[in-house]
């Protein structure tokens, strides 16, 4: 499609069995058209290992995971986020992020580690937070904005979203984002 081909940035994530031969493919297109591969893997994903999901990796600009996803791919028993964050971007992604629900996120671009906690919200349900975290983080960086911006937007977005019901509602537009930053200015990401 039209659209596809003249996109800056590809979110790929979550996707089931067979989703592998889409692999080959993606990482053509994005060497081809100059497009920013955003890598989210899901379940089914992360089972296949590093060998089955290298490859994505290295092609994608940002990979994207929980902590306990992160340790199951690279943590060889470690907890240590500057060791998982180093691991992950050894994969050759440009930048490596980890979120950890409650204890915030964590991201490395090969020059510095940044640390965030979270924005305290009411919480009704985090259905969807790693997601609005992920997307809202990717829009960040589409507007010019640097790493440590980046985890502020994603970081809104799910706190945004935990006082909601369900995975959409709550989702901040480019309006509400900045007003919601505005209430938590003074909370910004931190060196490892």
């Amino acid at each position: 499609p039209e659209r596809l081909c003249n996109a800056k940035w590809v979110y790929y994530t979550s996707l089931g069995k067979g989703s592998e031969a889409l692999h080959d493919p993606l990482i053509a297109h994005v060497a081809e058209s100059g497009a920013k591969l955003v890598f989210q893997p899901g379940t089914h994903q992360l089972r296949l290992g590093i060998a089955g999901i290298g490859r994505v990796i290295a092609a994608s600009h940002v990979t994207i995971m929980n902590k306990e996803e992160c340790e199951r791919l690279v943590g060889d028993g470690t907890a240590d986020m500057r060791v998982l964050l180093k691991r992950l971007r050894s994969l050759d992604c440009e930048i490596a992020v980890i979120t950890d629900g409650p204890n915030g996120s964590y991201a490395y671009d090969g020059k510095e580690f940044l640390a965030l906690g979270v924005f305290e919200v009411p919480i009704v349900e985090r259905t969807g937070c790693g997601d609005a975290f992920a997307t809202a983080f990717v829009a960040a960086l589409h507007y010019g904005n640097d790493l440590s911006e980046a985890m502020r937007w994603g970081t809104a977005n799910a706190a945004s979203k935990l006082g909601f019901v369900g995975p959409q509602t709550g989702l901040l537009t480019l309006d509400g984002m900045k007003k919601f930053l505005a209430k938590f200015k003074d909370i910004q990401p931190k060196r490892m």
